[in-house]
């Protein structure tokens, strides 16, 4: 082949955005990840096994860990990913998954150690909302919501319209109530309840109905009956206060808490409100994945459904309690 004809080949690839090699295009995990989601788990890993034999990057830690059996491996694997010099997206995915991971086994300080790895992720530099609204909850959860606010502050500033920033208004308030200011959670609430949403919004009001005096709180629930009819739930005896129903999927259960881990990674923890509990079944003790928080039982049934091309696994939709 011709000088010039290679360069004309090179210039088309690079136009096009695609690698090119005069020897044969390199191999991508585009087919691995197809499997992937349509849940032939073990084809996706055939693929991802065949990629990995010229070149390990940090899609394919992260595609491993999903793929891992095991939960304590495939944090391993989301760590491997983290050793990418380039650091693009799938570094930040990594960092992003990790995070999830250390909430839903309730490893806080974890998420203050990555932190701590790399500051410039969390920060200003590459300053990233939802690692942002992680490290704020894990602030709180550990006792330090002063520390955290100023995250949930920095998201809500520079980033109004991202699809965190919901949830990170809901976390400010609940870091000022834990701070002891409840007038200014409560006023955070109402903000959030103001900018509308769905899940964010029914937490909200809930959230009101358990900070306001009982002639406030109905005024709430009946905000709440406006705007989500089919998720009402009946006015309690106690206070007069409002008591919405409110529900979750349940997956499981799961034998051991690793079993539970590796389907968290796979369900890719992309929910807000996730995490890894257990509870005695039979005198042994069984652990399930509680996902989400939905303001119907036909919510809650659409995302299960989603849920379920991922991973094949039991779920059940419940009505919270409390």
């Amino acid at each position: 082949m011709k000088t010039k004809t290679v360069k004309g080949l090179l210039f088309l690839a690079a136009a096009l955005g695609v690698p090119f090699s005069p020897l044969g295009a390199k191999p991508n995990l585009t087919s691995a990840w197809q499997e992937y989601f349509k849940g032939a788990f073990g084809r996706a890993a055939d693929r991802l096994k065949d990629y990995m034999r010229d070149t390990a990057t940090a899609e394919a830690y992260i595609l491993s860990a999903k793929l891992e059996p095991d939960g304590s491996r495939a944090r391993e694997f989301l760590e491997k990913a983290l050793e990418d010099p380039a650091r693009g997206e799938f570094f930040r995915r990594a960092l992003v998954e990790l995070c999830q991971y250390h909430l839903a086994v309730k490893n806080h300080a974890a998420i203050l150690q990555l932190r701590d790895r790399f500051p410039a992720f969390f920060e200003k530099q590459s300053f990233n909302p939802e690692l942002a609204y992680y490290l704020a909850k894990a602030y709180r959860l550990l006792g330090r919501p002063e520390e955290g606010l100023k995250f949930s502050e920095e998201i809500l500033v520079s980033y109004p319209v991202h699809p965190v920033s919901g949830w990170a208004a809901l976390e400010k308030g609940l870091s000022l109530l834990s701070a002891k200011k409840p007038d200014d959670g409560v006023a955070e609430f109402r903000q959030v309840v103001a900018r509308g949403g769905s899940a964010e919004v029914t937490i909200a009001l809930e959230l009101l109905s358990k900070n306001l005096p009982s002639d406030k709180a109905k005024i709430y629930a009946r905000l709440y009956q406006e705007k989500f009819p089919n998720g009402l739930g009946k006015l309690s005896g106690e206070n007069g206060k409002a008591s919405p129903k409110r529900y979750q999927i349940e997956i499981g259960p799961f034998g051991n808490k690793g079993e539970a881990q590796r389907a968290f990674l796979k369900l890719k923890g992309n929910s807000k409100e996730a995490e890894i509990t257990s509870r005695p079944v039979n005198n042994r003790t069984y652990y399930f994945i509680l996902w989400g928080v939905f303001s119907s039982e036909s919510e809650a049934g659409k995302t299960k459904k989603e849920l379920e091309k991922i991973l094949k696994a039991s779920y059940s939709v419940i009505e919270m309690q409390g």
